[in-house]
């Protein structure tokens, strides 16, 4: 069987990649994890796209983050960038794989299709300049 996404979730970091509950600055950064059915091997850096205040945001797949069923990809907060629409969201879809591949074990190809992801109230990322 392939192995497929079984869930994404849109958080917040530090620049050293601590949690970070509370608005986010320049340097900081927006952590996308993927959770996979099975493990999974990633050959190449596939991307995922996130929305930041109406503005399509790329977050690139970080290896040394990442273990075999958890896929970690981030977004670092640059000057400009602001989001006071209610949170940092991603259509369905937004995983891109850009040449890159993802694999079991048995060379099967991971199914990439993700939800679209509306970010809860509670877990909202906002941005400063």
């Amino acid at each position: 069987t392939a192995p497929s996404v079984t869930a994404v979730t849109i958080s917040g970091v530090d620049s050293t990649n601590v949690a970070k509950a509370t608005t986010l600055g320049v340097g900081d950064k927006v952590k996308v994890t993927l959770s996979m059915s099975e493990v999974t091997t990633v050959t190449g850096t596939p991307t995922f796209t996130i929305d930041v205040g109406g503005v399509s945001k790329t977050a690139t797949y970080d290896v040394s983050s990442s273990t075999s069923t958890s896929l970690v990809f981030y977004y670092t907060v640059s000057i400009g960038d602001i989001d006071n629409v209610g949170g940092i969201t991603a259509l369905a879809n937004a995983l891109v794989t850009s040449g890159a591949t993802l694999k079991d074990s048995a060379g099967n190809d991971a199914i990439t299709t993700t939800s679209a992801i509306i970010t809860p109230p509670i877990n909202r990322v906002n941005f400063i300049s």
